[in-house]
């Protein structure tokens, strides 16, 4: 272990995995370097970056329109407080440039750090929108089983780690949770699956009261569940149970937003209408930490300009973060990068469909751009298995994430055909070892 693995251990707590598994392990990886599609440790390895980070660097590594952004705002105006009648100029032009591009007729934006402050912020607005509208009684939040929202205790209680959750203390009340349309393990009819899933939200409001419920937030396509895609019905469905009983509809576009799907935003691909969206990680490709809430024309104009809104962070509508997404926004659409996510996506999956055809630990193969997942067969896979799978993947200069029965592949949109075909190298041959070592 080197002596930057050992301040590492020293100095810095680290989410997701316990210190021992890292000692274990030889130490973290530190990276010191990213290239495109690339990162560099500092041993001078390379990786490609198979999962952009945490599905986060979209528009790929060091890409110089975006630093240009980023060291040109820094010129002129590097803090400035968007709160208490304050804001800056990069912020207006990044909420104006969001109206547009939105799904829908999203026309005022909230700016957050994250993507867990932006679902905060989402939950909090549609309760307070009900009683602000006369609607005292809705405040209930349903959310669905098997989602994750983000690690703030409001967002952690409406995600799917219900065990994470609860060690933390009481969550907050009035959250429900409904079924998940996880096709490839449907409990229900196969043929009717999109439709039992929506059901089940209808039936959960009528359970509770449907004056008593404020919104239902969900991601359009789940990676916490191994990319789960629900059929185009079911979004449509919820479309209009959500109008039925006057319930928001909060799209989560943390994760499938800015490309990633093959569409812009993720709920384009299902052709619905939210009416508030929640975006982070995508939004500047994770040049500068930032993250946002946009909501429809019809629920803002219903907020009395009265109104005092008593929340916030010190960081919001930070004109750096601000310029590094409009820097960001515009190469993303200069290069076509949704385009590409669709294309490359679909290389991909087929490369593997083709080579791992057969092979007895595939269980499903699955995903929508670069929006990717291999589910190996639950029968076969343990801890044992996962390990060799992360390491060997590890070896072979794939840096992605192997966690329960997944295997998530989520590039950046830059990637071309070389680069899918090396990733399909080294996937299939990992898994082609597996089969040998256990056979």
């Amino acid at each position: 272990m080197g002596e930057i693995q050992r301040k590492a251990l020293e100095h810095l707590w680290q989410f997701g995995a316990s210190r021992k598994k890292v000692l274990d392990s030889g130490g973290p990886i530190v990276f010191e370097k990213g290239e495109g599609c690339y990162l560099i440790d500092v041993d001078g390895k390379r990786y490609i970056d198979g999962l952009s980070g945490a599905w986060v660097v979209n528009s790929g590594h060091r890409q110089p329109d975006i630093i240009k952004g980023i060291v040109n705002q820094y010129d002129d105006l590097e803090y400035a407080l968007s709160s208490e009648g304050f804001t800056n100029t990069k912020a207006i032009e990044l909420a104006e440039k969001l109206s547009v591009i939105l799904p829908g007729h999203m026309d005022r934006v909230y700016f957050t750090c994250g993507g867990s402050e932006a679902v905060e912020i989402a939950l909090r607005f549609a309760r307070i929108y009900h009683k602000m509208t006369g609607n005292r009684k809705k405040d209930k939040i349903i959310a669905r089983h098997g989602s994750y929202h983000g690690s703030t205790l409001f967002a952690l209680s409406v995600s799917g780690y219900d065990i994470i959750s609860k060690s933390f203390g009481p969550t907050p009340e009035g959250i429900v949770k409904t079924t998940h349309p996880y096709c490839y393990r449907c409990e229900y009819e196969p043929d009717r699956c999109g439709y039992i899933c929506a059901d089940d939200l209808e039936k959960i409001i009528l359970e509770n009261g449907a004056e008593t419920v404020a919104a239902f937030i969900a991601e359009p396509i789940s990676a916490n569940s191994g990319v789960a895609i629900p059929p185009k019905e079911y979004w449509q469905k919820i479309r209009s149970i959500c109008d039925k009983y006057n319930v928001l509809l909060i799209i989560d576009e943390v994760l499938t937003g800015f490309g990633r799907t093959g569409k812009l935003f993720g709920i384009e691909n299902f052709q619905v209408e939210p009416d508030i969206i929640t975006m982070s990680k995508g939004l500047t490709s994770g040049y500068a930490p930032l993250g946002a809430v946009a909501m429809k024309k019809s629920i803002s104009n219903r907020i009395p300009d009265n109104a005092f809104l008593p929340q916030g962070f010190t960081y919001s509508g930070h004109p750096v973060s601000c310029a590094a997404a409009l820097a960001n926004i515009k190469f993303m659409i200069d290069h076509k990068l949704p385009e590409n996510a669709k294309a490359m996506g679909n290389l991909l999956i087929d490369g593997i469909n083709k080579r791992l055809d057969g092979n007895p630990y595939i269980g499903d193969i699955r995903g929508i751009g670069l929006l990717i997942c291999i589910e190996i067969d639950s029968s076969k896979m343990n801890r044992e298995v996962q390990n060799f799978l992360s390491e060997y993947f590890l070896k072979k200069g794939l840096y992605t994430r192997v966690i329960k029965e997944y295997i998530h592949i989520a590039p950046p949109l830059i990637i071309n055909s070389n680069e899918v075909e090396k990733i399909i190298h080294i996937v299939v041959s990992g898994i082609e070892e597996l089969s040998k070592k256990y056979q």
